[in-house]
């Protein structure tokens, strides 16, 4: 496990706290897992990656890693399109709020 290599947009949308995942820890998860053979089930669970140690990779461990890497990619680019319209009226953030969050209530 890896913690704090992207962001929990629920949390960071819903409690307005900064942002969760740093830059170190996504670098080490891609040097060291993400493309590399030996790890398999990678998954993203809130602010942490969740991954397993094999000998053995298949074309669809390598397949995974690409989806995560590409998920985790997306998590980032919408919590930078979040911060930019914090800056909105609060009308329009509610309304962003309810986009991005589905059932979040005022």
């Amino acid at each position: 496990m890896l913690h704090n290599t992207y962001p929990a947009l629920r949390v960071v949308i819903k409690e307005q706290q900064p942002f969760h995942g740093w830059k170190g820890p996504r670098k080490i998860l891609r040097k060291f897992v993400l493309g590399k053979r030996g790890w398999r089930n990678i998954r993203i669970v809130d602010t942490t990656t969740i991954m397993e140690k094999t000998k053995e990779r298949h074309l669809r461990d390598a397949l995974q890693a690409l989806c995560m890497r590409c998920y985790g990619d997306a998590l980032v680019l919408v919590h930078k399109i979040y911060r930019l319209f914090t800056f909105m009226p609060v009308p329009l953030k509610k309304a962003l709020k309810r986009i991005l969050v589905l059932g979040t209530k005022d």
